[in-house]
């Protein structure tokens, strides 16, 4: 009986080691499999965050054009702005150069001294008439003088004739 007991008892034994053995090679297996899982999901999160570092490259760039464009708007407000002042600033002087023609007496149009009218003051009035430095203050004109006015009949606009040769003395 004895011998039946050890054999049995060595059965037992038996049959516990090649549990644990089957045991070990399935944890094995499963161990393999899920380092191949893990590998495979290292894979992906490495694609994932390559992703994420050229979207955020992206995304600063798009950052940046906004900024750009936010500051090549502001120039375009501030350069339209400057426009609309100058527009306004020349139509001023345009209504106070209208307004001042309005004035003139209709009866006698006097010709204009060119050479008194806002030439220059380092270039002579032959100067100024050969290279069109002459400019027109836009507040007032010169008053006439007796030798400027040529005829008593009105002049059209378009008729002002330079200053004789003659040099006043």
């Amino acid at each position: 009986m004895l011998e039946d007991l050890q054999v049995n008892i060595i059965g037992v034994l038996e049959r516990r080691v090649e549990q644990a053995v089957e045991l070990i090679n399935q944890m094995k297996s499963e161990r393999n499999s899920l380092q191949e899982e893990i590998s495979q999901l290292q894979g992906v999160i490495q694609q994932k965050d390559n992703n994420i570092q050229e979207l955020d490259s992206r995304n600063q760039e798009l950052l940046q054009i906004k900024i750009d464009f936010e500051n090549l708007k502001e120039q375009q407000r501030a350069e339209k702005q400057s426009i609309e002042q100058e527009k306004s600033e020349l139509r001023q002087r345009v209504e106070s150069v209208i307004s001042i023609l309005d004035n003139l007496p209709l009866s006698s149009s006097p010709k204009l001294d060119v050479s008194q009218v806002g030439a220059h003051p380092e270039t002579s009035p032959a100067q100024a008439t050969a290279s069109n430095q002459i400019s027109l203050p836009a507040d007032k004109f010169p008053t006439p003088t007796s030798n400027q006015v040529k005829s008593p009949s009105p002049t059209p606009l378009g008729s002002i004739q330079p200053p004789s040769n003659k040099s006043p003395s």
